[in-house]
């Protein structure tokens, strides 16, 4: 449940915004996914953390689907939907077992996705020198920036053939 996250991704820079969702979030998953052995040795292997992980990865998936719903901006829209994401690893994770290498897979096709879309919204805000609105009547002029914007947006949700969401 990272509240700072989409109004730290509005205001960086594109390449800052592609490193907090493509190696720092994954980053500090990993670090409390090291962490699920030693909290289960210590709690006596009741499965309590998995349940608590699968848990907070459900409440900031639901959290992050409301508010991707308003918004406008692609920075702040990208920035909830890494919310979100890290909810669904965050549940593969607390399922265990294959969940685990679901999640690990999840992760890896979110760290591309998202750097790929970050760098696509970051160049729309650097031709249009503006806030980069998704319903931006210029994206269909730049073919390019568009196409790859669509391409990442696509994979993040887990169109074919993209890794499964």
């Amino acid at each position: 449940m990272h509240t700072w996250l989409p109004d730290a991704h509005s205001q960086a820079p594109a390449p800052v915004s592609a490193i907090f969702s493509g190696v720092m979030l994954n980053t500090a998953l990993y670090c409390i996914m090291r962490y699920i052995p030693v909290v289960e040795a210590a709690t006596g292997g009741t499965g309590w953390s998995l349940r608590l992980l699968a848990l907070f990865g459900a409440i900031s998936m639901v959290v992050a689907a409301a508010f991707i719903l308003f918004q406008r901006d692609a920075k702040r829209l990208l920035a909830y939907c890494s919310v979100e994401h890290m909810g669904i690893i965050a549940i593969g994770l607390g399922l265990g077992g294959v969940g685990t290498f679901c999640g690990l897979f999840h992760s890896a096709n979110h760290s591309l996705g998202k750097t790929a879309g970050f760098f696509c919204a970051g160049r729309l805000g650097q031709i249009y020198v503006q806030r980069n609105e998704i319903a931006s009547r210029h994206l269909a002029g730049r073919a390019a920036v568009g196409t790859g914007l669509l391409l990442a947006l696509l994979g993040l949700i887990g169109v074919v053939p993209s890794a499964p969401s």
